[in-house]
Order: C-alpha cells, then sequence, then structure tokens
C-alpha cells in the first residue's frame, strides 16, 4: 500500500482495509451497537463512490480535471478529507483491536477483551466519525453528479449553490487531521498511510497511464523538451499531449473542411452544431487572413492550439471545425485569429463565442465578431460589453443596442448609461422596446430621442398614459408631427378640453386629465380611428348633466375597457331604475363601476323577487350601501332562509324593515322552517285587519326601541314580539311603557335585560323600574353620572331589580332615622347617594354596607352632621367605614365642626397626616 500512495486506488484500499477491521471488531464484540454497523455501511459507500471516481480517467469529459479548474480543485480537496478521515478511524480502532498493542504494561493491557472494549468505546467520538464519514462520501457523489452534468454552466451553477456544504466538510476534516496529527505524536506508530502533504496527488492518480503507454510519454517529454524543438518555437514551449492516448500524427498540411464529419472522436463540449451560412464557392486557397471557406491550419498553430487546449489535434480539429460553422467560412478568420490571441485555447473561445452565438441571429453575430475585432480581438473585454447591452435590451432590441454600441465608439460606459437613460422615461419593457425603435428612427441621436420622448409623456398622466402614446407613436411608424398631431386633437389646449358642454365652466385638471386617459384607452381600442374615437367621447359627455357626471361616465368607460356600446346602454339602464343623477353616480362608485357584475346581481334578485316588487331589488341595493353584489347576496340568503315563494315579498319587506340585518331576522322569526312559517302567518294575520304596511309597523317599533338601541336591545325587543305572538300594536305600547318608566338610554337597556329575568312580564318590570327612578328623584340630568351607576348596580346584581330595591330602602330609611328634619331632605338624598356609591368598594353587597351604616349610627345616630359626613368620607375612601369615622374624629377632636374637617381632609386629597398638620 506505501507504494501506492497519494493515489485513488491506495485510498479504495485504505477503505477495503477499515471495513475489514470494523467487521472483526464487530465479531469479537457484538454488542458495541447501531453506530458500528452505520460507520461499515458508510465505509462500504464510499469505497464505491471512490471506485467510481477512478473510472472518471476514461471518460470523454476528462478535460473537466485540467489543473486549477474548480472540479479538479472540488475533487482533490474531497479526496484528501477521505484520506484524513480513513485515518483517523484507522487509529481509533487500532486502540479496540485486542490483536494491537500486545507490548502494553498499561492496565488496561491486563482487561478481558470484553473490558477494554467497553472502557475505551467512546460513543461520541464514534458519533462524530460516522458524520464525518457521511459528509465525505455526500461530498463525492455532489462532485460526481457535477461531473456528469451536461453542460459546463450547469456544472458550475451546481457546484456554486453547494459550495457551502463543500467548505463546512472541508473545515471539519482539517479539525479532524488536526487532533489526528496530534494522536500520532503522542503514540508514534506506523500508521495505516501518511497524512498527506503533497498537491493535486489524486486527481492526478485518476489519469495514470498503463505501463505500456509510459514509455511512450518518456519519448515525447524529451522530443519536446529538446533544443532543436524549443529553436523551431522559441515564443511559446509547447505543452506535451494528454496521456490518455499518443499523440496522433500530424496531418499534412491541407483543408480544414475536408476533416471527416464522421470522426469517431467524441467532441470535449456538446455544444449543438449551427447550419453554417451559404457561401459563394471559392475560387482558390487565399492566406489565412483574408475570408476563405477552405482555411490552411498551419501544422504548428494545431500544436500550439492542441497543447493550450490539453486535447488531441484530432480534437483541436473538430473543434476548429465546430468554429467555422458558428459563423460561417466568412466570419471564420475573426474566430481563428481570436483563437490565436487569447492563448490558442479553442474550447474556451469556442464556448464564449456560441454563449454569444445565442443572443441574437447570425447577423448580430456578425456584429459582436466585428466589435470583438474593434477590441482588438480581446475576447472577455468583448465578452463582457456585449453581455453587458444584452443584459440590458430584449431579445428584439438587442441589434438596437449592438448599433448604438458603435455609433458611440465602441464606449461601453456611454452606451450603458444612454441606454438606462432610455429606460428610465418608460416603465415597461414594452415603453423601452419602443423607444429605441424611435431612437434608431432618428438614426441614434440620443439628444433628440430623448427630448422628443420627455415631450410625450408630458402629455399624459401616469405611467400607462405613456405606454397608450407610444402606441400612436408607433402605429404612425414613429412619425413624431402625425402622431403629435393627432394627440393633440384628443387632448386640446392645457386650459380647456376641445370636447365639452357649452355654458359650462371649464373642468379641472383632473378631469382634463381624465378625459385625455380615457380617450386614450378609446383611440386604441377603435384601432387609432381618430374620427371615431372623437364622436364617441363627444356622445358621452353630451349625455352628462355636468362636468362631475361626465368624470363618472368617463370612469364608466375606462372600466368597461371602452367598450363603448356597453356603456352606453349601462347607463341608461341605472338612470331609469335610479332617476336621480346621486344615486346613479352613488351606485357606480359602490360596484366599481363594474357593470357586468352590477348585470350578473340583478339578474339573480330578479329571478327572486316576484314581477309586481320589483321596487324592492331597488330597496336592496340602496340599503345595502348601493352594493349589487351584497344585495344579492342578502336576497339569496332570505330565500334559503324562509323559501316560501308565496310570502317572499311580505318576508323582503320585514328584511328591509330590519334594516338588511341577517342576525335580526334569525331573531325575529326563529331558527327553524316551522318557526319562521308560524311567524310569517302571525305577522301577516296582525297586519292585515289593521290595513297598514309591515314596514310601516316595524318602523314604528323601531321608534319606539330608540335609534341608540344596541344588537342586544334588539335582540329582546323581537323577542317580546315573538311573546306577544307578533302582535306589532301590543308590542309597541307596551315597550313604551317600558321606556317610560326611565328616562336614559343606558338605563333602558338595563330595563330591558330586566325584562328578560322577570320572562317578559311588562306588567312587573314596568312599576319595578319606576319605583327605582322614583328613589332619586325623578332629575337624572342634575347628576347623570350617579344616575346611570344606580344602573350599574342592578346590572351586578343579575338584574334582580326587586333585590336592588328592598336594599335601597333599607338604606334610606337608616339614614332618614337620623337626618328627620325635613329641612334636611337635600341632605338626606346626597347621604343616599353617597352610601349606595360605597357599594362599589363592598363587591356591592347591600348587607356589608347595611351592616356599617348600623354601627355608625349606633355611635353617631344623635350626631347628624358627623354622621353625614362619615358616609360622604367612606364614599371617597372606596367604602371604608372605618377608616372615614376614625379620620373624621381625630380632626374633630383638634375643635373644628364636623363640616370643617370634611373639607380640610378632603383638601388634602384625603391623606390625614397632612391634614392633621394643617
Amino acid at each position: 500500500m506505501a507504494a501506492e500512495a497519494f493515489t485513488v486506488v491506495s485510498l479504495i484500499g485504505s477503505c477495503a482495509k477499515v471495513i475489514a477491521e470494523l467487521h472483526d471488531l464487530r465479531g469479537r464484540y457484538v454488542t458495541i451497537g447501531q453506530t458500528l454497523e452505520s460507520i461499515i455501511t458508510e465505509c462500504s459507500t464510499l469505497e464505491a463512490a471512490l471506485a467510481q471516481v477512478k473510472g472518471l480517467g476514461n471518460h470523454k469529459r476528462r478535460d473537466r480535471f485540467k489543473k486549477g479548474t474548480e472540479l479538479q480543485i472540488s475533487f482533490e480537496t474531497a479526496l484528501k478529507g477521505c484520506s484524513v478521515t480513513l485515518e483517523a478511524v484507522s487509529l481509533e480502532i487500532e486502540k479496540l483491536n485486542p490483536g494491537q498493542n500486545s507490548q502494553d504494561n498499561s492496565w488496561t493491557g491486563k482487561m478481558t477483551v470484553t473490558a477494554k472494549v467497553k472502557y475505551l468505546w467512546n460513543e461520541k467520538t464514534m458519533q462524530a466519525f460516522l458524520e464525518q464519514l457521511r459528509g465525505q462520501r455526500g461530498a463525492l457523489q455532489l462532485l460526481l453528479q457535477a461531473h456528469a452534468q451536461e453542460s459546463l454552466d450547469t456544472m458550475h451553477n451546481l457546484l456554486a449553490r453547494n459550495q457551502s456544504v463543500l467548505n463546512k466538510i472541508h473545515a471539519d476534516a482539517m479539525v479532524l487531521r488536526a487532533r489526528t496529527i496530534s494522536s500520532r505524536r503522542q503514540r508514534p506508530r506506523e500508521s495505516l498511510r501518511p497524512i498527506y502533504e503533497t498537491e493535486d496527488c489524486y486527481t492526478a492518480s485518476i489519469f495514470e497511464e498503463p505501463r505500456e503507454e509510459a514509455e511512450s510519454s518518456r519519448v515525447n517529454n524529451a522530443i519536446f523538451n529538446s533544443t532543436a524543438y524549443r529553436r523551431v518555437y522559441p515564443a511559446q514551449a509547447p505543452q506535451p499531449p494528454p496521456p490518455v492516448q499518443p499523440p496522433a500524427p500530424a496531418p499534412a498540411p491541407g483543408l480544414l473542411l475536408a476533416i471527416q464529419e464522421t470522426s469517431t472522436i467524441a467532441p470535449p463540449l456538446n455544444l449543438p452544431l449551427p447550419t453554417p451560412s451559404p457561401s459563394p464557392a471559392p475560387s482558390g486557397p487565399r492566406p489565412l487572413d483574408t475570408s476563405s471557406t477552405n482555411p490552411l491550419i498551419p501544422d504548428q498553430d494545431l500544436a500550439q492550439i492542441a497543447g493550450a487546449s490539453r486535447i488531441s489535434r484530432e480534437d483541436a480539429l473538430t473543434n476548429l471545425k465546430r468554429l467555422e460553422q458558428l459563423g460561417g467560412p466568412d466570419e471564420f478568420t475573426i474566430a481563428y485569429r481570436t483563437v490565436l490571441l487569447n492563448g490558442h485555447d479553442v474550447i474556451a473561445v469556442l464556448t464564449q463565442l456560441h454563449k454569444l452565438k445565442k443572443f441574437g441571429t447570425q447577423n448580430e453575430y456578425k456584429a459582436v465578431l466585428s466589435i470583438l475585432v474593434v477590441q482588438g480581438y480581446n475576447l472577455q473585454q468583448s465578452v463582457d460589453c456585449v453581455t453587458r447591452i444584452h443584459a440590458i435590451c430584449s431579445e428584439t432590441d438587442y441589434p438596437i443596442g449592438l448599433e448604438l454600441f458603435r455609433v458611440l465608439n465602441h464606449d461601453i460606459a456611454k452606451t450603458e448609461t444612454s441606454l438606462q437613460e432610455i429606460k428610465a422615461i418608460g416603465s415597461t419593457k414594452l415603453d423601452f422596446s419602443r423607444s429605441l425603435q424611435y431612437l434608431s428612427k432618428q438614426r441614434y441621436d440620443l439628444e433628440t430621442t430623448k427630448k422628443d420622448l420627455e415631450s410625450l409623456k408630458e402629455l399624459g398622466v401616469g405611467e400607462r398614459d405613456f405606454t397608450r402614446i407610444l402606441a400612436v407613436l408607433e402605429f404612425h411608424q414613429f412619425d413624431l408631427s402625425v402622431a403629435f398631431t393627432q394627440l393633440g386633437q384628443l387632448k386640446g389646449s392645457k386650459t380647456q378640453l376641445v370636447i365639452r358642454l357649452p355654458g359650462l365652466p371649464a373642468p379641472s385638471t383632473e378631469d382634463m386629465a381624465l378625459q385625455f386617459s380615457v380617450s386614450l384607452q378609446l383611440l386604441e381600442v377603435n384601432n387609432f380611428q381618430l374620427q371615431q374615437t372623437v364622436t364617441e367621447i363627444q356622445y358621452l359627455c353630451d349625455v352628462a348633466e355636468s362636468v362631475a357626471s361626465q368624470k363618472y361616465v368617463l370612469r364608466a368607460l375606462r372600466s368597461s375597457l371602452c367598450d363603448f356600446n356597453m356603456t352606453v346602454k349601462a347607463l341608461q339602464w341605472l338612470r331609469l331604475m335610479f332617476r336621480e343623477t346621486f344615486l346613479v353616480h352613488a351606485v357606480l362608485e359602490a360596484n366599481n363601476f363594474n357593470f357586468f357584475e352590477m348585470a350578473a346581481a340583478f339578474d339573480a334578485m330578479n329571478s327572486l323577487v316576484p314581477d309586481n316588487c320589483y321596487f324592492l331589488i331597488l330597496a336592496a341595493v340602496i340599503g345595502n350601501e348601493f352594493s349589487f353584489s351584497i344585495a344579492a347576496e342578502q336576497v339569496k340568503w332570505l330565500y334559503k332562509f324562509l323559501p316560501l315563494e308565496s310570502e317572499f315579498d311580505f318576508v323582503l319587506r320585514i328584511f328591509m324593515a330590519k334594516g338588511w340585518n341577517r342576525d335580526r331576522m334569525w331573531q325575529l322569526l326563529g331558527s327553524t322552517i316551522r318557526e319562521r312559517t308560524t311567524a310569517v302567518a302571525l305577522l301577516q294575520a296582525h297586519i292585515k285587519p289593521l290595513n297598514a304596511e309591515v314596514n310601516d309597523l316595524l318602523e314604528d317599533m323601531g321608534k319606539a326601541v330608540g335609534p341608540t338601541a344596541t344588537p342586544t336591545d334588539w335582540v329582546i325587543a323581537d323577542k317580546l314580539l315573538k311573546e306577544r305572538s307578533y302582535d306589532l300594536k301590543t308590542t309597541i305600547a307596551q315597550i313604551l311603557r317600558l321606556k317610560a318608566s326611565v328616562v336614559s338610554t343606558q338605563a333602558f337597556s338595563v330595563v330591558l335585560q330586566v325584562l328578560v329575568k322577570n320572562s317578559y312580564d311588562v306588567d312587573r318590570t314596568a312599576p319595578a323600574c319606576k319605583r327605582y327612578s322614583e328613589l332619586f328623584g325623578r332629575a337624572p340630568w342634575k347628576d347623570p353620572k350617579f344616575y346611570e351607576f344606580a344602573f350599574t348596580i342592578v346590572e351586578k346584581h343579575d338584574y334582580d331589580i326587586d333585590s336592588v330595591l328592598r336594599g335601597c330602602q333599607s338604606i334610606r330609611q337608616i339614614l332618614s332615622t337620623v337626618d328627620q328634619d325635613p329641612d334636611t331632605k337635600s341632605r338626606l338624598n346626597k347621604a343616599f347617594r353617597a352610601a349606595l356609591y360605597t357599594l362599589k368598594g363592598r363587591k356591592y353587597d347591600f348587607n356589608v354596607v347595611i351592616s356599617e351604616l348600623e354601627k355608625l349610627k349606633a355611635v353617631y345616630g344623635n350626631d347628624a352632621d358627623f354622621f353625614h359626613y362619615a358616609i360622604q368620607a367612606a364614599k371617597s375612601l372606596d367604602g371604608d367605614y372605618e377608616r372615614s369615622t376614625t379620620g373624621l374624629e381625630m380632626l374633630v377632636r383638634r375643635g373644628m365642626p364636623s363640616r370643617v374637617a370634611y373639607e380640610r381632609w378632603a383638601a388634602s386629597e384625603w391623606n390625614l397626616n397632612r391634614a392633621l398638620e394643617d
């Protein structure tokens, strides 16, 4: 194995040896586990991958392993990583092998095989080796996949996308290498194979010559290194032919086209063979620097081309043949000189010229070759210039870009800047293409072209207008004067429109821009027929009643994709349906001027609504914010909700009276078909004798409930209607009675909740709410905040109005026994409200507050002033009666009256210490 060091064959042998050692270890100690089995599997897979790599030496794409190429460097790195990994695995296995280290006198040498393996086996280390082997195997498989790609571009892209992965695997191998070197220094031995130190050893070994060919290679080297050979070719020392096969004898000077098309040698590049352009038959051989279909290739040049390209002479001739076919015999001289002046590498030149040929047609390729001549046959510089032009221009505009490059004396920076400036004027590829065509019509006068394009852009508003203006210019074959004349007739002057109603004020700039924009769109639809476009715009403006209406008409035309006939019919239909102009405007805006959706929604509603109830469709549209689509959805939902064709118009009127609210309809009529059918029948039975429309009575009910009613209020009101068997008259009267028991909106909502608590018993609910309101003097406007708080107390007691009434009456009775003087009634009401406020700090528990008041009365019942101000202080102290009584006592002991003590404490923001200091 030492003789084969630093070769792929040696790596395969190393891999096989590691596998054998692992199998031996597994046979001796079978309980190591899954990790050992996985390492054996990965080594076997790695061995197969290395065998594939060795087989690349006979592959037709062997030229991809040219020294210094990306693929060669990647393979060399991966193979060296494999060497490091196998070396490290072998070292670790040696420690576990009972047959090794027989001279080991350490205490581990005295262990049994099982004990030694169990002690030295490091699961973490072996897992790391397993991951490294997987990485090395994955790297080789990735590189084999890259080598198998048909095109070089695909191969390079694949390597670029996975470069980070390859770098990480290489970095891990370098860390492993450092550890292995450290291990070998600590325990020197004869390793399985040395750690690599040479360069390009493994990839070079792929192409090792057989012994019978080695002698031929040495003879060739001696010839090329001889003094006589170097005297003939002093400028460039040729490279020896590749070692794959002995060099073929040089062909006798002759015609390149005489090479047999059926050559058995596979071409080094898989490029398509373009059909050569027809050319006149040559009159005879001519020198190489002229355009000839039969150029002579000097033997000296052929040898240099083969050596520089690292291919055989036959392959060099084949690639020169491809180079001739790429541009035709007339252009071969330029291509051939490019090869000679760019390092004689025909493969590199052929690849670059083939790339440029794909940019355009044969004529563009000839233009590219002329650029190559001007650039002094500098291939890389020429390719860069042409590629930058092609990146800016599209396929159709690529010839214009090349011509502009020629006009600007092949100044790529100026050409690129000029193209970008023209491109910036428009916003789409089509704008740029038309602008370049106008540039060519102007004979590549850049300043005039840019000035004209800016003038055209100022005519419109926005990028769409500019696109259509360029379309007009293109239609007139880029004749600027004709295009300006037509556009001027559409736009008119800058102060007023050409097309406008007489007697009306001049429209705004926005209206002018809208008319010109729509006129441009209509002109394009009419195939640029100016007279037809002007006539149609005039007609639409005439039917408008004002400039505002004209704006809506033009927006409608634009939304209909400038379908003139459909727009006229649709506007007449809307005007006939809604009559008023402002309604037509509202409908157009709500439906985004989409006549198609409006017509479809109308047909859907018309198929469900009876013929004699046509007005309900209009009511549905208006009631649903003028939206045809929403109205249609509502009508279809109602039809599924209650499919009674005979009463559908009646149900639709209920829906309309309910504000087109689905939840309210659901609550009013019930959740099942049977409930809804019964509800509709009862409503009809109560309404017909009254000789009234359902919507009128439901509107009366709405007025009774009030405009500020919440959805919850409506749910209760509708439930009350259902409880009264849909008797609207009785229901309205009872709602008004409930509403009269209180005087605020929020209080009425609480009353409705109390009604639910009382099982919709109006006779019980209304008197109770009235008595509760009378407790506070029926003057909520004097203290609306307290009035709302009073009904919050009812809400906190789960709307049990009777329980709240009993608690309030108990508190008022305690207060009235202390303040018995009729003149103190106002103070009594104030104390009563303060006592109710203390409920908030006591979790609205009447029993707790009543108990505190009883204690206060027992001590200070004879001092009405102290009793009153103690309650007021407790209100501000979150219902803490003990704190209010103690603090007030301390202040009164200082010799001040109860009222003064209360006011001083309040002025100190209820800070007792500060009040005492003051």
